[in-house]
């Protein structure tokens, strides 16, 4: 994160996916060119939105990759057409409590948006820090509120900015 133009670079790192459960996780994944493995360093995520009929196929078969393999640092989180393989550790909550730490963010109040089972762990965070949460299209475990559409979370944004929106 850098907070600021002038701020240094503030790096928290996962290790990185292996080399052995990433090939493992592309060759399970190639069954169909519809399916889209993201490799993200520290993280896969196999997209499947274009494939929804191999779901559960994809989820069996990356959990038994990981199982096989005997990781027990790694979580799989199943989101919205997509599975994720990540450390356990890091979150998208680790990331907005750690920003909130720092200028100028700080003693702020955070307000998210969230649509996605990766976004439940800011959910959690955000009472402590006296900040807001948002779920889109879903009732979400800890969100304040929801929103029906991502185009109703534009409207909301673009009245929050009076005429600066139009």
């Amino acid at each position: 994160m850098r907070p600021t133009v002038d701020s240094p670079i503030f790096a928290r790192t996962a290790d990185s996916i292996g080399d052995g459960l990433r090939k493992l996780v592309i060759a399970a994944a190639a069954v169909d060119p519809r399916v889209i493995v993201e490799d993200k360093t520290s993280s896969l995520a196999v997209h499947y939105r274009l494939a929804p009929h191999l779901e559960q196929p994809l989820k069996t078969k990356v959990a038994a990759i990981v199982a096989r393999l005997g990781l027990r640092d790694l979580e799989i989180l199943h989101g919205k057409a997509v599975i994720e393989i990540k450390s356990t550790g890091f979150s998208k909550g680790v990331a907005v409590r750690e920003l909130m730490k720092i200028p100028p963010f700080q003693n702020r109040k955070p307000v998210f948006l969230g649509d996605d089972t990766t976004d439940e762990t800011v959910f959690e965070i955000l009472p402590p820090l006296g900040g807001l949460g948002y779920s889109v299209e879903r009732n979400m475990r800890g969100a304040n509120g929801m929103f029906g559409s991502p185009h109703d979370v534009r409207n909301w944004l673009s009245s929050l900015c009076g005429n600066a929106g139009a």
